[in-house]
């Protein structure tokens, strides 16, 4: 995912975006971002996004809680997201999903 990441970022037409400019061009893959997994997706981002909303949450704690819950699976080194950076620090330009299922 890093790659596609760096790819994205590479294209000179958006090199001007104030994201891309800023590093907060974040790629999340579609496999946590429908159907029933969907609501994973959903916590990171709020996390991501809105730490003090969120402190409570912890976005990992819940997809391994679903993982084996509902499916019977523990959580492997899967990655959903690029970049990859610390949850629980919010100067971080990026977030970390970790899992798989």
């Amino acid at each position: 995912m890093t790659d596609l990441r760096d790819a994205i970022l590479a294209r000179p037409e958006i090199a001007d975006v104030k994201a891309v400019k800023d590093g907060r061009v974040y790629l999340v893959s579609g496999e946590i971002r429908y159907g029933v997994r969907s609501v994973i997706c959903q916590l990171y981002l709020a996390k991501r996004f809105y730490p003090e909303l969120f402190d409570d949450v912890d976005p990992e704690e819940v997809h391994k809680e679903l993982a084996e819950k509902f499916y019977g699976l523990s959580l492997g080194d899967g990655v959903y997201t690029s970049p990859q950076a610390p949850l629980n620090d919010p100067r971080s330009p990026g977030f970390n999903i970790r899992g798989y299922f």
